[in-house]
């Protein structure tokens, strides 16, 4: 009889074994069947809910900590109605609490009234439910959330089951993490791409067989759609021909393994262009592929070149209103001494003339000078009455050589 006793007790503990093995496969299977974290959650819940035949269920995941804080939101919920899980959105716990999480003895069991959510406690007690287990869901030993589950089901789960219990929780940890880091992954791929597509420059990738991998939305924009150019060798798109111009910014950098950087005329649109290419290597430091793309710098060409012939009228003006001073000083003192010289000397009516002629031509002189010196220096404009007429001949005396050469006559 008594071999027989520890027979059957041999085969419940086997049977037992088996049921916990079978409620974790269950549970393995679901939360690895999606890489999506919504998912994950959500069928690793429905998944203990329905081999442990639990009622209710939620995951909270840690948002962030601040100070002796931790906050965590609501995740995935199971059995609640939607204006219930709008009052348990989020979950606020201290420090010293979680903590504890991190150990085995992190499951436990505590009655509804400790719940910090009103209308949970109030549904607690509608549905007769008098334990709730919570149960850590950890990863490498840190708590990335909390499972609470109600224990109503016909499966009464006590302490001595809290290791298997802590087992289902790493074993989401562990799915949580890896699809988090899946996310990560996905939103650093789609940031990348959004980037990629972001530039405002053609840009090929390019393998070492010449052929076109990848290109970005201007390369669209200007070669053509993505499906026209994705598997063609790059000189056809580039240059229309089967070959590479001599001076290819990607055959050089295939066949030296360097950054290359060219600027000229683009072979088939014209202007001028910057030409980059970028090798990529793999872990055997053998090139792969290039990363080539090309910026239209014509305007900015011109606008140096603006630029340039801007500082050289400067320096033009500078040294004209130098000039001018330096014929302006003699200038007054033939203007003064010619003066003096026309009021002193007894002249002959011919003589005098020579004499108003010459001051005459001093004034012009002076004149133009005054021109050159506001032209070098211009000052600050002030609106004030004037005759347009004087406006119009100032113009016309600045432009009259321009227009002399230019064969323009003017009638005013």
């Amino acid at each position: 009889p008594a071999k027989s006793r520890d027979s059957k007790g041999l085969k419940g503990k086997t049977l037992h074994q088996h049921h916990e093995l079978q409620i974790l496969f269950d549970i393995s299977s679901a939360v690895h069947s999606s890489p999506r974290l919504e998912d994950v959650l959500l069928l690793a819940l429905r998944a203990i809910l329905r081999t442990l035949q639990f009622k209710m269920g939620a995951i909270y995941l840690v948002t962030e900590t601040v100070g002796s804080r931790w906050f965590l939101s609501l995740a995935a919920n199971h059995g609640f109605s939607a204006e219930l899980v709008n009052s348990i959105q989020m979950l606020t716990l201290a420090s010293r609490q979680m903590e504890k999480y991190r150990h085995k003895a992190g499951v436990t069991w505590f009655h509804p009234r400790k719940l910090v959510f009103d209308d949970l406690r109030r549904r607690m007690e509608e549905d007769n439910i008098h334990e709730i287990i919570c149960i850590p869901l950890t990863a490498q030993r840190n708590v990335l959330g909390l499972l609470y589950v109600t224990n109503d089901g016909q499966i009464q789960i006590r302490p001595d089951r809290s290791e298997f219990l802590t087992t289902i929780g790493q074993q989401i940890g562990v799915a949580i993490e890896n699809a988090q880091l899946f996310e990560s992954v996905q939103r650093a791929k789609t940031e990348i791409e959004i980037s990629f597509d972001a530039i405002q420059h053609a840009i090929f990738i390019i393998d070492n067989r010449w052929r076109i991998l990848r290109v970005n939305q201007n390369s669209r924009m200007v070669y053509g759609a993505a499906g026209d150019l994705i598997g063609r060798i790059y000189p056809e798109v580039l240059y229309a021909q089967p070959q590479p111009v001599p001076s290819c910014p990607v055959q050089e950098c295939l066949t030296g393994a360097r950054p290359v950087q060219r600027e000229g005329p683009h072979h088939r649109w014209g202007g001028v262009y910057s030409y980059h290419a970028f090798p990529v290597m793999n872990r055997l430091g053998q090139l792969e592929r290039v990363v080539y793309y090309e910026k239209d710098v014509t305007e900015a060409r011109k606008l140096e070149q603006r630029l340039q012939q801007t500082e050289r009228l400067k320096a033009l003006g500078t040294l004209a209103a130098g000039i001018a001073h330096e014929i302006r000083n003699p200038l007054a003192t033939i203007n003064f001494n010619a003066q003096m010289l026309h009021r002193e000397l007894s002249l002959s009516s011919a003589q005098t003339q020579m004499f108003s002629d010459m001051l005459l031509e001093v004034k012009k002189i002076d004149h133009i000078v005054q021109q050159v010196l506001s032209f070098a220096r211009p000052r600050q404009p002030q609106f004030l009455p004037n005759q347009l007429n004087d406006v119009v001949r100032y113009c016309h005396d600045l432009a009259k050589v321009h227009m002399r050469k230019a064969s323009i006559e003017v009638v005013l």
